[in-house]
C-alpha cells in the first residue's frame, strides 16, 4: 500500500470496557433455560445451537475492546488497517452522542454501508468537518436499527 499523506489522525476516546458481569450470567441463564426447554421438547439440534451461541456471546461480552486508530488522509479514510478512498465514499455527517460526537460516512458498499467514527469534542468534529468538505459533501443519515441496537446495548 502506498504512503497515505495524513491530515490528521486519533484513536478512540476511551477503551470500551468488558460488559458488565449481571449481563453476562443473564445470557448465560436464559440460553441455559432455552437448552433445558429444547431438551425437554428433544429437539437436540436447537439446544445446541442456543449452547453455542449463549457460549459465543459470553465469551465475546467478557472481552474488552481495544482502541481503534483512525485518520484522514488526501486520499481517503483510514480505520484501524483497512483504508477507504474517498472515491468510494458518498457523504459525511456529524451527530452529537452521549459519549461525543461521532462521523457517520456513507460508503457504496452493500455490507457496509456506514463506517462510524467517534470523534470526542465538538472542536475536534469541527475540525474534521472542515477537512472533509474539501473531499465529500455533507449529507443527512439517518440512524440504522443496527445503530439504535448498538446504543440500547451501550
Amino acid at each position: 500500500m502506498p504512503i497515505k499523506t495524513v491530515i490528521i489522525e486519533w484513536e478512540d476516546v476511551e477503551e470500551r470496557p468488558a460488559k458488565h458481569p449481571h449481563l453476562i450470567l443473564g445470557i448465560g441463564l436464559f440460553g441455559l433455560i432455552l437448552v433445558i426447554v429444547a431438551l425437554v421438547l428433544k429437539n437436540f439440534l436447537f439446544a445446541l445451537i442456543v449452547a453455542v451461541a449463549a457460549g459465543v456471546i459470553m465469551f465475546s461480552a467478557r472481552q474488552t475492546k481495544p482502541r481503534s486508530r483512525y485518520a484522514l488522509t488526501k486520499e481517503g479514510i483510514i480505520f484501524d488497517d483497512e483504508f477507504f478512498p474517498y472515491d468510494n465514499l458518498h457523504s459525511f455527517s456529524l451527530k452529537e452522542h452521549d459519549s461525543g460526537w461521532r462521523l457517520k460516512v456513507r460508503t457504496g458498499r452493500t455490507f457496509l454501508p456506514f463506517l462510524l467514527l467517534p470523534l470526542g469534542h465538538e472542536e475536534f468534529a469541527s475540525e474534521v468537518r472542515t477537512i472533509l468538505l474539501d473531499f465529500l459533501e455533507e449529507g443527512r443519515h439517518d440512524e440504522t436499527l443496527a445503530e439504535l441496537v448498538s446504543d440500547l446495548l451501550e
